[in-house]
């Protein structure tokens, strides 16, 4: 009984650094037990662990929590010894000398899309994401990657997880148009973001591949809608491609890449 117990009280500390980590905001105690779906009492000691430890942070005036700085070592660890991210630096440095705008590696973290490398763009007025940001699967361009890569079921399972939820005014919320979309995006098309998930941007994105074929990362280009042509977008779809399968050779050696027709 002692180690469920202790095995509880581990996933629901875990459950509470991943949704104050998701979080655009500090919650309060009670708002994080009503979204965990816990007892507020089951919390009160983890809470002080955690801040004891310095996951977690506490704003007495608010009274509400936040991140951390001793999860800045943790994520600096992966993130310093991933393939991934060490892999894809080169590209994304490419994408963005030749095309001006940011580049960035996402890579799927449960049920949404998490930012593992980024490069900012040089023209004015480009996208600014940090690496750590996390955004909906079905919004934007990298996640729709993952989810044209999944199974019939497991894209169902996820989505009853994660509905069709609008962020913005052009966020794709019908799942028959969403599954069209998919269909190109497995055959091979480029994935698009267009204005779904912050508004006024174009994203474009490709995927990293493993052997077996299977997304395990994504890399993107941003360019912001007034900058946004016919042209540039051939352009960056040309160099997005040919830097994704770069380094998925690099990766995985030789495997059937799918090349838009």
């Amino acid at each position: 009984m002692a180690v469920n117990g202790m095995g509880r009280g581990t996933t629901l500390a875990l459950d509470i650094l991943e949704l104050l980590a998701r979080s655009d905001r500090p919650m309060a105690h009670g708002e994080v037990a009503r979204v965990l779906g816990a007892p507020k009492s089951s919390l009160t000691d983890l809470f002080a662990t955690l801040l004891e430890r310095g996951f977690l942070e506490f704003e007495p005036v608010s009274r509400r929590y936040s991140p951390g700085p001793a999860l800045v070592p943790l994520a600096r660890s992966y993130l310093n010894g991933s393939d991934i991210v060490s892999s894809t630096v080169p590209a994304l440095e490419e994408l963005v000398r030749c095309t001006g705008e940011t580049a960035l590696t996402a890579i799927r973290s449960g049920d949404q899309l998490l930012v593992v490398a980024a490069r900012q763009g040089s023209n004015p007025l480009s996208l600014t994401l940090r690496v750590g940001d996390c955004a909906p699967l079905h919004g934007t361009a990298s996640g729709k990657v993952f989810l044209a890569c999944m199974t019939a079921e497991e894209r169902d399972a996820l989505l009853k997880r994660a509905p069709l939820t609008p962020v913005t005014d052009y966020t794709i919320c019908d799942r028959a148009v969403l599954e069209r979309e998919l269909v190109g995006i497995a055959r091979g098309e480029v994935a698009y973001s267009r204005q779904e998930y912050i508004p006024d941007l174009i994203v474009l994105a490709r995927p990293i591949l493993n052997p077996n074929g299977r997304a395990v990362a994504a890399l993107s280009v941003a360019i912001p809608a007034f900058r946004h042509t016919e042209a540039r977008d051939q352009d960056a779809r040309e160099i997005l491609i040919n830097a994704a399968n770069t380094v998925t050779r690099s990766l995985c050696g030789s495997v059937k890449i799918p090349q838009p027709t």
